[in-house]
């Protein structure tokens, strides 16, 4: 952060803001940004060159129930099956391969890896990982991908990704890959360890040695069980989640569907609906598990580009609560598990960034954050404001919160769990709100996320007071904190958690109301300011329907 970002130039902001200096305002706003989020970054390839003279692939089928890829490919006249599986409950990914009528297949066997390799042992590669990282939006960074030097702070930067392969073909292999020769059959596990993995479970962290022993132990003990054994543990863990629940319209369902002549040309919107929606919990069912990695990010666990879009992590602005909206409706509540996992790191980071950059109680976040919870706004001292500053990162989440609770009526989560999350969001709403000219309660400065208003005279501004979407998320925030009292007997205590409430009470009723346009609409800003782009793809301001 520049230095001098804090409460003294937020009140600097504040007034320049109400003095209508917009352009100030954000030159100042601009301090309190940080460097960005860290990014979500491909592994390892496994690459598998199937020997032969005439090779045809004959289509890939995904299926959507039990999540796994069917392959049929060709080799001068024999007929291949391949079958791929990420096995939860082996932790490995699973290829088999199979050859119809009796023949053999001669086959290559490469594991790569994009990043930096430093370790190549048999079937295990060591890779360091880049301990800093800017999103493709940012052109101006000299090194986007920064490599440390060794472990920092006690955190070593290192992964290992280890396969087995087990054939009835003749295998022979070195550090560079592995050659089977005359297999009718083949399974390939790969796994890995990793210390981003040990850091999300809150393990003791791992040497560089016992992450390669433990990549290859888990992948030799996966590739042990047998393909029939590994498919049946795969299905039933996954048949168990996405068999909770079945959405179908119209009369097509089960069947095999060309995605582009069925699915995207929009013969049968029918159709698309019914495969949107099981592919939605196909996914999130894949990326967001218990005991799994961090919850399901903006390209999810399939982003396969060095520098993605966003740098596929967590935009909080609505982009992660939209992976979770349909979670619980969808028979998919333990998937949001990793999320609560995540809304407790920023709770941790965000209550310093809270104190530091607001003089606020409490936590709070902003648009953007990663895997290690990172809760400064970012930009590095030249993001739009319209995107770059936007303090109700935590507000928002916590609706997933009170979801939780709504949903399992669970008052053991919602007095261990919940009841801190809401309490400490709900402390910095209640700072971060001040009083307006007129005695209401008002946040400044607001924006709304992404889009952009134009000023009377005719210039694209960011910076408002009390947009819709802040104020329909702290009302919604207070009333949730209030009601979680209740059912917890705290209210009505004479200790902090009855001031709390206290508080919300004095608060609540100074709240804005929603406002309308002159053409009925609801307003987005607490003026009714023309917009600059009225067709922007983000309608933030209807949360308050939402």
């Amino acid at each position: 952060l520049a230095a001098g970002a804090g409460p003294d130039r937020l009140a600097e902001i504040r007034a320049a803001i109400r003095a209508g200096d917009y352009r100030l305002a954000e030159r100042l706003l601009m301090s309190f940004e940080g460097r960005y989020t860290q990014e979500y970054l491909p592994f390892a390839d496994l690459r598998m060159s199937l020997g032969g003279d005439d090779v045809a692939h004959h289509g890939r089928t995904l299926n959507l129930d039990n999540g796994v890829v069917a392959e049929r490919i060709e080799v001068d006249g024999l007929r291949v099956q391949r079958a791929t599986w990420a096995s939860r409950p082996a932790q490995a990914i699973c290829i088999a391969l199979s050859v119809e009528d009796g023949g053999t297949v001669d086959l290559e066997i490469e594991l790569t890896s994009p990043l930096r390799v430093v370790r190549r042992s048999g079937a295990a590669l060591g890779v360091e990982i880049p301990v800093d990282g800017a999103p493709a939006h940012e052109p101006g960074v000299a090194e986007p991908l920064v490599y440390g030097d060794g472990p920092v702070a006690g955190y070593d930067p290192f992964g290992a990704v280890a396969l087995a392969i087990d054939t009835d073909g003749q295998l022979a292999g070195d550090d560079g890959g592995y050659s089977v020769r005359g297999a009718s059959r083949l399974l390939i596990t790969v796994a890995s360890s990793t210390s981003p993995a040990d850091y999300w479970h809150g393990r003791e962290p791992a040497g560089r040695d016992a992450h390669v022993r433990r990549a290859l132990k888990t992948a030799e003990s996966a590739a042990a069980l047998g393909e029939r054994h590994l498919l049946a543990d795969h299905e039933a863990d996954l048949r168990g989640l996405l068999g909770g629940a079945e959405v179908t319209i119209g009369q097509r369902r089960a069947g095999v569907f060309d995605v582009a002549a069925e699915i995207l040309s929009g013969k049968d919107e029918q159709l698309t609906a019914t495969v949107i929606a099981q592919l939605g919990r196909y996914l999130l069912a894949s990326a967001s598990r218990p005991g799994g990695g961090p919850p399901a990010n903006l390209q999810g666990i399939w982003n396969d580009q060095l520098r993605p879009p966003w740098s596929a992590n967590y935009t909080i602005n609505v982009n992660l609560e939209m992976n979770y909206w349909g979670a619980w409706q969808a028979g998919l509540g333990a998937c949001d598990e990793p999320l609560l996992e995540l809304i407790e790191r920023l709770a941790v980071n965000g209550a310093p960034v809270a104190r530091g950059l607001y003089g606020a109680r409490g936590w709070m976040a902003h648009h953007n954050t990663d895997m290690w919870g990172w809760a400064l706004p970012v930009g590095m001292g030249h993001g739009n404001p319209s995107w770059a500053i936007w303090m109700m990162g935590g507000a928002w989440l916590c609706q997933h919160v009170w979801e939780h609770y709504e949903f399992t009526q669970d008052t053991g989560f919602l007095r261990e769990r919940g009841w801190p999350l809401l309490r400490g969001s709900t402390r910095f709403c209640l700072d971060w709100l001040v009083a307006g000219e007129d005695g209401l309660l008002e946040t400044i400065p607001s924006t709304s996320p992404e889009n952009l208003f134009l000023s009377e005279r005719g210039e694209t501004e960011s910076l408002s007071v009390s947009t819709g979407m802040d104020i329909a998320l702290i009302r919604a925030q207070l009333t949730r904190t209030l009601a979680a009292a209740e059912i917890l007997g705290l209210d009505g205590e004479d200790d902090e958690d009855g001031q709390v409430c206290a508080e919300i009470r004095r608060a609540l009723p100074r709240l804005p109301r929603p406002a309308l346009t002159a053409d009925g609409r609801l307003r987005e800003w607490s003026a009714d300011h023309r917009e600059a782009d009225p067709r922007h793809r983000h309608v933030s301001h209807l949360v308050a329907v939402h």
